[in-house]
């Protein structure tokens, strides 16, 4: 069987689509998974890590634009079209998954007008504007939450949770480090970061004097801020590790005591 997975541009997007990939392989491993993303996406560099096949759709966000940067964006939504309907052609997948992002619209849409099997998976509370168009023409929606099943036709809606990837679900407290240790407070906001989190940490650190010493940091700040954060901490003489994205999250979670 095969499984096209159309979505990325965030970690909240790609994950979950990932663990899907995943969960398919398991159950079948005949089962082909082929992604569709865009070439500016997380999914540019993180597909091909996990062992899947990337075809690239020309598409880009509408949302935080300015009126250039929207008609920019609607200009590309042709090629787009055009590359999902080639796209389709060549792999006749006997479903074609969307799970948001910047190339699950234009993917899903010809999928749906070209009369493959359909579906989307919808991770946040509130559906974004991509995913509210789409679950009126697809096969089925699976939703994480259950308060977003309003903004969907009933009777296609599946409750189904986030799926999360295998390797962040083995037993707790198994890959800590050995010995003592100091407390190790995990902070990220996302795969991009967020820059008010990253704020907030460097507000508050110069309040906790003396337990600075007693504790690790390990935060991820995506690419924005993560000079200025890394010297922050430099200048505080505080016990971090910066990153700007990290990979083995698992490693992360395991070696915290706290998650912000």
């Amino acid at each position: 069987m095969k499984v096209l997975i159309a979505g990325g541009g965030t970690g909240g997007h790609l994950f979950p689509a990932l663990a899907v990939a995943e969960a398919l392989r398991e159950r079948d491993p005949a089962t082909q998974v082929v992604f569709a993303g865009s070439r500016k996406g997380l999914e540019a560099s993180l597909v091909a890590r996990k062992g899947y096949e990337l075809k690239a759709i020309e598409a880009t966000a509408l949302k935080g634009k300015g009126v250039g940067g929207k008609l920019a964006s609607l200009l590309t939504v042709p090629q787009g079209l055009w590359q999902s309907g080639k796209l389709l052609r060549a792999v006749q997948p006997a479903l074609v998954l969307g799970m948001g992002g910047y190339a699950s619209g234009p993917v899903v849409l010809t999928a749906w007008a070209m009369g493959f099997r359909t579906a989307i998976h919808e991770q946040n509370s509130f559906p974004g504007l991509s995913n509210r168009i789409l679950g009126r023409f697809v096969d089925r929606v699976f939703i994480s939450f259950e308060g977003s099943g309003s903004h969907f036709p009933r009777e296609k809606t599946v409750l189904t949770g986030n799926p999360v990837r295998k390797e962040l679900l083995g037993p707790k407290g198994t890959s800590r480090d050995g010995g003592e240790k100091e407390f190790t407070l995990f902070i990220f906001g996302g795969s991009q970061g967020a820059h008010r989190l990253n704020q907030a940490m460097e507000e508050s650190l110069p309040h906790l004097g003396d337990l600075k010493a007693k504790m690790r940091i390990i935060h991820q700040t995506g690419d924005r801020d993560y000079d200025s954060v890394r010297a922050f901490y430099e200048r505080e003489h505080a016990n971090a590790e910066v990153h700007r994205f990290i990979h083995d999250m698992e490693r992360a979670y395991r070696a915290a005591d706290l998650i912000l």
